[in-house]
Order: structure tokens, then C-alpha cells, then sequence
């Protein structure tokens, strides 16, 4: 009878072949082989979908499968002998392949949470790393405040600047969390991070690493951190001393293929620095973190910039998500005097609490926006969501009052054919910059000031139909002409994995553009203004790009975007996906969807099964 399950969940595609065999693997020399299988399977596709552990309760009649497919899951809970969450607790830690952590098995069994043996551990590590974070540094608290002062000079304004504060924080901890928004001066603050700490520094040597999750994040980290680090007066031999190239986690640790385990910086190979800051911490997976803190000498500082209400890693955990619920507790009283001494403003004091709040006590919030104007369209519609406030979104998205938002509802066929009209004007000055034969970086440039977003890949509203969509209309309008290689002057293509060797990255966007020997070939623009240029045969993978993934925009800005939602409820629409679209915007705006989609979006959060937030 489990065959038949099998066979329908895997019709279904709730399930993978891979769950199968991993469950099959494990078991194959089990008693109770059947009941086995059905758990170690849910974990395998729970695992695919982010989720760290499989909380037993989700297997249950009514939450298997997630609900939606009630009489598959009452026939499968029937087949492994309709057991309650007791029953599954006692079969599995009667297996040979299940413990409670004090021995190496395959899976453990915590707190009534199913785990693989490596994610368990992972966990661990993680959780005892941040528990513990607080580690405060020794310095002078006069040079602090003179080097605080001299970046952020005194004011008459009695307003809190919280990038002061952050950069307080951060000098005084040895791992430090600093969570902000796009806008918020992040890229600036790191640049003013480093010159203070090197201006702190008493040592010849001054070590420092700069990373973030993916290729595209790093080298935009890169440009715009030279750019800050240019406007503060530092020697030639400081700044050179920070002139670090960012790189991605996987090259700062070594890992030479995407998930390979083995690192060259490990717990017996710690990294050489004295200084890590790292970008975009969002996007750090459970597996990359526990890499990455098993890699850190003791006495390296660690400073994580990110945005929590961003998309979470696409690998299990949300790291990020499960610290801020400890970073919003107020700093302990002792922390509070010690930033009210540094930075001369008086911090609301804490009455709650005596004790070091270490996770607190080791971050900070960066509340001003400097590219939304409070009162804009975008700012509040941000806020909104975030607040997952149903009415109030709805009311700013039909409100006439904001020019830089513009919602077009998709109900009907019509609709739908405006919406790519629309979506296709959008690129109306880069179109026109390509037949009035400008030059590649004016044409790039034009590009890239506008980008459709989709929440899907597959179906009538994914990025594959509309780019399909928009190229059918070019070439009806005689605006493109596809030649017998799919490619055409102005094709844009998004790079879907990453070539070290010609510093492409997963996301890296470009156009195929004749050169002045009217050949086609890739033309990048980068962030330091310059142009690369790639032969079109020495491409890696590649797809065409009016249209792509809000996934695939993370780090990403542009003036203007538009957002495409499905007509459907679908699991990946989330408030976190509608936040990270929104906030890629600089100017404006525009969605497109309906009313019911966008409740159910900003209804939906993020939830990813841990314990961390219970062991931190």
C-alpha cells in the first residue's frame, strides 16, 4: 500500500525521487520499515522546501502534505498504523537510525522535532555561536568617541542618527549584527566601520575580509565600498590596507563546488583575519553558517549586515529571521550607558532588565531611509506589508495621492494583454536607444534603469511566458529579428550559474549587442561605470531576462519596477517576496495582480521549522 502512496505523491510532486531513495536507504534493515519511510521522506521534501527539521505534528492526518491533499494523507497516516505524535516519538527512537544527539546516527530526535544528524548539529553550532556573541572589546573610550565624532559630527538636531549608534556597537563587540533596510546606508556605514576600526588599530598587519552570499551581492558590495571609502580621509597606506576585494562565502571558505561539505578553512585551518564583514546576511543558509563560524579564529570580528524582511536562503534555514526575533529586545541597562557615553545620546532606558542581553546587547537597527522619502508611495506601501496591514496596503496601492505607485488589477483577459503592453513600454528608451545605434554602456545603462518581476517561473504569469510574450510582440512590431542561434541585437540574458574564471555570477544581468564589427556578443555593465565584454560561445547558462525571478533580483536596484503576481494562491507568495520586489524600486513602482492574491501574500510569512529561536 505505501507503493501506491509513493507512486501518487510523486505524480503529485510532493515528493522526489531523491526523498524516496534517501528514505529507502535508511531503512532498508528496519522493523517498522513502512511507518520509517513516510517520516524520513516528509523530512527529505521538508528540507528541499528550507525547512531545517520536521516537526512531528506535521505528521498528522489533518497537516500532511500541508493539508491539501486530506485523503492521500488519511490513507498514508492509516498504512504506518494512525499513530499520534507519542506513538511516532517511541517507534522512532526505537530505530537503530535515530538518537537523541548523544550518539552519531543518521537522524536525531529532538524535542519532538525530526532531524537529519548534520542539520541538528549545524543547528547547534550556530545557536552556541550567537548565545554567546556578546564579547566585548577592550579600547579607549576616548579615541572611540573622537573617531565617532569625527564621522558624525555633533548636531543641534535632538534626532538619534542610529548609524552612529550602529558603528558604536560594532567597535565595542567582537560579533556584531547590524540589521537594515534598502536605503539605509549600509554600504556607507561599512566604509566608516573599517576606517574606525583601522584608526583603532595598534598592530602593523590589519587583516580584513569582506563577503557576501553570491557573486553579484559581493562585486556590488565592492564598487560601492571603494566608492565610500574614497569620500573619508584616510593615509594612502589605510586605505590601501582596506581596499579588499569582497568575494563570495564559498571562495572566502574555499568551497571550490556549490554544496561540497569540504572547506578549505575549517575548524583546523581557521580564516587569517582580524576583520570580517559580511553583506546580505539574509541569504546565509544553516550549512554556510556553521561553515563559516567553524572556519573564524577566536579573535576575529565579525560584523553581519542584512535586511530580515527580505527573502530568507533558498538552502534550509532562516538564520537571519530567527536572531532578530533576540535582536529586538532592548539593550540591558549597562549597554545603554556604555552608547549613551560613546555617542551622547540618551537611550530610553531599559527597566525590564539588569542582565547582558547578548544578542541585543550586540545589535542594532537602522531606522532612517535616505532614498524613500517617508511620506512616498513606496515607503509606506513597505511598511505595510511588513506590518502585513491588508487595508492599509490596499488603500495606498489604489490611492491616486502617491505618483511613484500604480496598481492594475488582472482579472480578465484584457487585462492581461494591457499588462504586457504596459510591462513592454517600460522598456520603450532602451528599445529606442538600440535603433538610433547608440553606444553599448548608453544602451545598458537605459536597460537596466527598468525590470519586470515575476513571483513564478512556470504558468501564464511566470517569467518564461511573459518573456516569451514580449519577444513575440517585438518581432510582430519588426522591433527584433531573432537570428538561427535564438538571439538578437538588445536580447537581454540573466547568467544562471556562476563562471569564476570570467567573473560572471548566478544573476548577472546583460545585452547582446553587435560589436563595430556587427558581431553579436554579452555586454555587462558594472558597477564601477566600465563594460565587460564576453564572447557569446563562452556564455555559461543563460536565459533571457525582460522578465525575471524576484529571487533572482535580490541585491539588485532599479528606478522603476514592475511586479507580476499569479492569479492563483500559491505557497511562495509571501510577504517577504512582495517586501524584496517593492524595495528594488528607487523611483517607482507598479503591480500587477488582484485583490484576493495580494491578501494572501502579505498574509503569508516565511516560516521555516528550527528550534533555533528556542535554543538561542
Amino acid at each position: 500500500m505505501m507503493k501506491k502512496i509513493i507512486t501518487t505523491a510523486l505524480q503529485l510532486q510532493i515528493w522526489r525521487q531523491l526523498d524516496i531513495q534517501f528514505a529507502y536507504m535508511l531503512t532498508k534493515k528496519e522493523a517498522f520499515q513502512q511507518t520509517l519511510i513516510l517520516a524520513i521522506t516528509c523530512l527529505s521534501a521538508n528540507m528541499k522546501e528550507g525547512h531545517v527539521c520536521l516537526p512531528l505534528n506535521l505528521l498528522s492526518p489533518n497537516k500532511l502534505f500541508k493539508g491539501r491533499y486530506p485523503s492521500l494523507a488519511y490513507q498514508a497516516w492509516q498504512i504506518t498504523g494512525s499513530l499520534s505524535m507519542n506513538d511516532w516519538e517511541k517507534i522512532l527512537l526505537l530505530s537503530d537510525i535515530v538518537s537523541d544527539g548523544s550518539t552519531v546516527t543518521p537522524l536525531v530526535l529532538n524535542k519532538k522535532k525530526l532531524y537529519t544528524y548534520r542539520m541538528w548539529h549545524y543547528e547547534n553550532t550556530v545557536a552556541n555561536f550567537f548565545k554567546h556573541m556578546r564579547q566585548p572589546v577592550e579600547e579607549k573610550e576616548e579615541k572611540i568617541i573622537n573617531i565617532l565624532n569625527t564621522f558624525f559630527p555633533k548636531s543641534n538636531d535632538d534626532e538619534l542618527n542610529w548609524q552612529k549608534i550602529a558603528l558604536a556597537v560594532a567597535i565595542t563587540n567582537q560579533i556584531t549584527l547590524i540589521f537594515g533596510g534598502p536605503g539605509t546606508g549600509k554600504t556607507s556605514l561599512i566604509a566608516k566601520l573599517l576606517a574606525s576600526l583601522i584608526l583603532l588599530n595598534t598592530k602593523k598587519h590589519f587583516n580584513v575580509k569582506i563577503a557576501a552570499p553570491t557573486g553579484k551581492a559581493a562585486r556590488k558590495l565592492h564598487e560601492s565600498l571603494i566608492t565610500n571609502l574614497n569620500y573619508l580621509k584616510l593615509t594612502d597606506h589605510q586605505k590601501k590596507n582596506l581596499y579588499q576585494k569582497a568575494v563570495t562565502l564559498h571562495k572566502l571558505l574555499g568551497i571550490k563546488l556549490l554544496n561540497n561539505q569540504r572547506t578549505l578553512h575549517h575548524k583546523n585551518n581557521q580564516l587569517n583575519a582580524n576583520v570580517i564583514v559580511i553583506d546580505e546576511a539574509s541569504m546565509i543558509d544553516l550549512t554556510m553558517m556553521n561553515n563559516l563560524i567553524e572556519a573564524l579564529s577566536p579573535n576575529t570580528r565579525v560584523i553581519f549586515f542584512g535586511d530580515h524582511c527580505q527573502l530568507s536562503s533558498v538552502e534550509p534555514g532562516y538564520i537571519l529571521g530567527d536572531l532578530y526575533i533576540h535582536a529586538t529586545k532592548k539593550y540591558s541597562q549597562k549597554r545603554i550607558k556604555e552608547i549613551s557615553r560613546l555617542t551622547g545620546y540618551l537611550l530610553p532606558i531599559n527597566n525590564n532588565s539588569n542582565k547582558t542581553q547578548d544578542i541585543a546587547d550586540s545589535s542594532c537597527f537602522l531606522h532612517k531611509n535616505y532614498r524613500f522619502n517617508k511620506h512616498s508611495g513606496i515607503n509606506n506601501l513597505a511598511n505595510a506589508i511588513n506590518q502585513s496591514d491588508k487595508k492599509n496596503t490596499l488603500k495606498i496601492l489604489n490611492s491616486k495621492s502617491y505618483k511613484d505607485i500604480s496598481y492594475f488589477p488582472t482579472k480578465t483577459e484584457k487585462d492581461y494583454q494591457n499588462m504586457i503592453t504596459h510591462c513592454i513600454s517600460g522598456y520603450h528608451k532602451y528599445l529606442h536607444s538600440i535603433q538610433q545605434n547608440d553606444t553599448p554602456k548608453n544602451i545598458l545603462k537605459k536597460f537596466n534603469m527598468y525590470k519586470i518581476l515575476c513571483a513564478v517561473r512556470e504558468g501564464s504569469f511566470g517569467i518564461y511566458q511573459i518573456n516569451k510574450y514580449i519577444e513575440t510582440v517585438l518581432i510582430n512590431n519588426n522591433i527584433i529579428k531573432i537570428d538561427n542561434t535564438y538571439n538578437y541585437i538588445g536580447r537581454p540574458i540573466i547568467i544562471t550559474s556562476n563562471d569564476t574564471s570570467l567573473e560572471l555570477y548566478n544573476g548577472d544581468c546583460g545585452l547582446i549587442l553587435p560589436n563595430t564589427k556587427q558581431k553579436l556578443q554579452a555586454y555587462f555593465l558594472l558597477e564601477n561605470n566600465n563594460i565587460k565584454i564576453i564572447p557569446i560561445n563562452l556564455l555559461p547558462e543563460h536565459e533571457t531576462s525582460f522578465a525575471i525571478t524576484v529571487h533572482k533580483s535580490q541585491g539588485s536596484e532599479f528606478n522603476q519596477i514592475s511586479l507580476i503576481l499569479p492569479n492563483k494562491k500559491l505557497p511562495i507568495l509571501t510577504k517577504e517576496l512582495f517586501y524584496t520586489a517593492l524595495t528594488r524600486a528607487h523611483q517607482s513602482f507598479c503591480l500587477y495582480a488582484q485583490d484576493d492574491i495580494i491578501i494572501y501574500t502579505i498574509s503569508n510569512k516565511i516560516k521555516r521549522h528550527s528550534n533555533l529561536i528556542n535554543k538561542l
